[in-house]
């Protein structure tokens, strides 16, 4: 069974945008960020984005048969 799984990207500006990390639980996609913030809370140029891994990504766990 497939469990959802997100990425968190960062994007500076207009222009720039990375992914930051994948393959992770929402708890630790949420725990991700926030220890990002209490780090860089003072970054007005950098907002973060979690958002919802594809199925078809590459990384994702194999389903048994």
């Amino acid at each position: 069974m497939w469990e959802d799984i997100y990425q968190v990207y960062r994007k500076i500006g207009k222009d720039y945008e990375d992914l930051m990390a994948s393959d992770m639980t929402i708890d630790n996609a949420v725990l991700f960020v926030k220890s990002w913030f209490q780090e860089n809370y003072n970054d007005h140029e950098t907002s973060i984005e979690i958002r919802h891994q594809p199925m078809n990504n590459i990384n994702a766990p194999k389903e048994e048969s």
